[in-house]
């Protein structure tokens, strides 16, 4: 079902289905809402782990910073070289850019 980013299950009328998004809907925009501590967070962390266990890539920006760290810690070891995190914030680390550099 790699057609189908699966990241949920339902418990309707009984029945416990497995369901999530066909991927060429996730290719348009998504708008995800809800209040504090409904599952947003839980529901992007598990597409994007769904991608990148299924051998895609993905780029995920995040604000605050906590969601991207708790996604580092579900990356599979043979995943792990295709990371490249980049964070603006970092001051230990900080991202060269040089906007004169010639790209010839």
């Amino acid at each position: 079902m790699q057609h189908i980013n699966l990241f949920a299950k339902t418990n309707f009328r009984g029945e416990g289905k497995i369901f999530g998004i066909k991927k060429k809907d996730r290719r348009l925009h998504m708008y995800i809402i809800g209040k504090t501590g409904m599952g947003k967070t839980s529901l992007i962390l598990n597409m994007a782990l769904n991608d990148i266990y299924n051998g895609s890539g993905i780029c995920l920006i995040d604000p605050h910073g906590d969601m991207i760290e708790n996604l580092l810690d579900y990356i599979p070891s043979w995943r792990i070289n295709d990371v490249i995190y980049f964070n603006p914030a970092d001051i230990n680390y900080p991202i060269a850019l040089n906007i004169l550099e010639s790209f010839v």
